[in-house]
C-alpha cells in the first residue's frame, strides 16, 4: 500500500472519528449552554434571581416596599421575543461572571417599553408630581431612568440619576423655549418646600444668598437672570465672557476692583500673576531687581514686551548720553 494511500485513509478514519464523537461532544455542550441560560433566563420571571445571586437581595427588599413591591423582576427586566429567554441568561451569566472577577457588574436596563406598559397616562397632557410640572411628549427620545433614576428599587447609599433644573434649562434657556414664571413648572404642592430645602437653587437661594449664590453653576443664573441684573451689583459682565482672561486688566485697575473682592480674595490675583497684584504702591521704584528675579516672561502676562522700553528710555530720557545702548528685560534698547 502506498504511503499517500495510507495517508487518505487515516484521514479518512479521523473524520468519522470527527463526525462522530467530537461534533455531537460540541452540540451536547450547546444544548447544555442552551437550558443554562434559559434556566437562567427563566429565573428572571420570578423572584428567583434574587435567590441565586444575593447581590440582588438589597434590591429585592427596596422593591418588596416601595409602590413597585407587586411586580416580578420580569416586568420590568425582561426582555420580549421568541429568543429573550436564552439573551436573558446570556446577560445573567455575564454579570455573574463581573462579579466572580471582582468587578462590579453592569445593571440591567429597564425598557421604555416597560414603564409605559402601566404609565402609558404620562404621555397625554402635563403631568404633576412633588411640585413639578413636566409634559413628557417633549422627551420621548430620552430613557425614562434618565430623570426616574432608582425608581422601584431605590437604595439609600447609592446615587441616583434625578432631573435638576440645569438639566430642564438646556433647552429651556433658548428664547423660543424660555418659561416666563416660575410657576410655569413649579407647582406649589405640600411636599414642594421640603424637596426645595434639598436642591442646588435652595443654597444658593436661601438666607445667606449674598454668599452662597457662587456657588452654583453660574451658566445656570441666566437661566432666570439676564447679565444685566447680575451687574447691578457686580459692576462687570457676569458670567465672565470667555474674553475676560485677555480683558480684566481693566477692570481690575478702575473702581470695579473692591467690587471684585466680594467674589475674589487678592492672593487668587497674585497666584494666577505670579506677583503681588494689584501692584503695591512701592512696585515703580522696586520693580526693576523684582523683574530680573522673575523674569520678562512673567511681565509679558500683562505687558507688551515693548513697555519697558516705552518708559525708561524714550519718554523719560530718550537724549540722555549711552541711554541708547542700555538693555532693558524684553528685548528693549
Amino acid at each position: 500500500m502506498s504511503a499517500r494511500l495510507k495517508a487518505r485513509r487515516i484521514d479518512g478514519h479521523d473524520a468519522r472519528r470527527w463526525a462522530r464523537w467530537v461534533l455531537p461532544a460540541f452540540g451536547g455542550l450547546a444544548v447544555v449552554g442552551l437550558l443554562v441560560s434559559t434556566g437562567l433566563g427563566l429565573s428572571v420571571k420570578d423572584a428567583g434571581c434574587t435567590a441565586v445571586c444575593h447581590a440582588m437581595r438589597p434590591y429585592a427588599d427596596a422593591s418588596a416596599a416601595s409602590a413597585h413591591g407587586q411586580l416580578e423582576c420580569a416586568a420590568c427586566h425582561a426582555g420580549t421575543g421568541p429568543l429573550s429567554v436564552i439573551a436573558d441568561g446570556l446577560a445573567i451569566q455575564r454579570r455573574a461572571g463581573a462579579a466572580l472577577r471582582g468587578v462590579e457588574p453592569s445593571l440591567a436596563p429597564s425598557a421604555d417599553d416597560a414603564c409605559l406598559s402601566c404609565h402609558a397616562g404620562v404621555l397625554r397632557g402635563v403631568m404633576t408630581a412633588r411640585g413639578i410640572a413636566v409634559r413628557h411628549q417633549d422627551f420621548l427620545g430620552m430613557p425614562c431612568a434618565e430623570c426616574h433614576g432608582g425608581t422601584g428599587h431605590e437604595i439609600a447609599e447609592r446615587v441616583y440619576a434625578v432631573p435638576e433644573m440645569d438639566d430642564c434649562m438646556q433647552c429651556h434657556s433658548s428664547s423660543s423655549r424660555e418659561p416666563t414664571t416660575c410657576g410655569r413648572c413649579h407647582v406649589p404642592v405640600e411636599d414642594a418646600e421640603r424637596r426645595a430645602r434639598k436642591s442646588t437653587w435652595r443654597t444658593t437661594h436661601g438666607p445667606d444668598w449674598k454668599t452662597a449664590h457662587g456657588l452654583g453653576d453660574q451658566s445656570a443664573c441666566v437661566s432666570c437672570h439676564r447679565p444685566a441684573y447680575c451687574a447691578k451689583c457686580h459692576g462687570v459682565a457676569l458670567p465672565h465672557p470667555e474674553s475676560w482672561p485677555r480683558e480684566h486688566g481693566d477692570a481690575a485697575t478702575s473702581d470695579v476692583l473692591e467690587r471684585c473682592r466680594t467674589c475674589h480674595e487678592s492672593s487668587w490675583c497674585s497666584d494666577c500673576h505670579g506677583v503681588e497684584m494689584p501692584h503695591p504702591a512701592d512696585f515703580l521704584p522696586t520693580h526693576g531687581p523684582r523683574a530680573l528675579e522673575t523674569g520678562e516672561q512673567l511681565c509679558e502676562r500683562c505687558h507688551a514686551a515693548e513697555a519697558c522700553s516705552d518708559c525708561h528710555l524714550r519718554s523719560s530720557h530718550p537724549d540722555t548720553p549711552g541711554a541708547g545702548g542700555m538693555r532693558i528685560p524684553g528685548g528693549g534698547r
